[in-house]
């Protein structure tokens, strides 16, 4: 009696998980392992960038997640025309020697986006500048808004520059109140506004802790 009773709910956990295999295929989804939809630091040892003095995080080292998760572009595979240091749908860009070297983001497109996963290292108040180079005109400036979390911190315009490589640095007027809490990330955001002109970007770097007054917004990880 018990042998048939155990082989009935057998066949009834059967049935259940084919039905629910099903209904994800039916709607188009597919069972993935959840890690390779994690969003994760890229660069830094695969931690945290921290939020200190001085910290210069380079452009192409946005967090590993992949389209939709760690970044947003809205062309597939690498405008330029060839991979350069990651193999992702970001058109990263090589720089010459004599344009200062290394990476940077090319053919950035209104609404796109990149994070990355930063922390506190130590509690006090900061500034955030980019560096960026573009042709672009007066009439047409790029536009970007800096988050952190969903929450906007500054937007930054800026108009030609002298080229795409002639980097120049934009700093937020806005000042940031970061309270260190161990253990805790947040997601810094580099997103181009709607409407913006063409432009590249080289890095985002922070400065201080330093004393200055208003406008201050005060960040604190929840």
């Amino acid at each position: 009696m018990h042998h048939k009773i155990r082989h009935l709910l057998l066949i009834v956990a059967m049935i259940v998980a084919l039905v629910v295999l099903i209904a994800i295929s039916e709607q188009g989804g597919l069972l993935v392992d959840a890690a390779i939809v994690n969003q994760l630091p890229y660069g830094n040892g695969g931690n945290p960038w921290p939020i200190a003095d001085g910290v210069r995080i380079e452009a192409e080292n946005f967090d590993d997640g992949g389209e939709g998760v760690a970044y947003h572009d809205t062309t597939t595979g690498n405008s330029c025309g060839y991979i350069a240091y990651r193999d992702t749908d970001v058109d990263i860009q090589v720089i010459v020697p004599g344009d200062g070297g290394g990476y940077s983001i090319a053919y950035i497109e209104p609404g796109e986006w990149l994070e990355y996963t930063v922390q506190v290292a130590v509690e006090g108040m900061y500034s955030i500048s980019v560096s960026v180079g573009t042709p672009t005109q007066p009439d047409n400036p790029a536009v970007l808004y800096i988050k952190l979390d969903d929450i906007p911190l500054c937007t930054l315009s800026f108009a030609d520059t002298g080229g795409w490589h002639n980097w120049e640095t934009y700093t937020c007027t806005e000042r940031f109140w970061w309270l260190a809490t161990p253990g805790l990330e947040d997601v810094l955001r580099i997103e181009v506004a709607e409407g913006s002109g063409s432009f590249n970007i080289n890095w985002v770097e922070f400065s201080g802790p330093k004393t200055y007054y208003l406008p201050l917004v005060l960040m604190e990880n929840d």
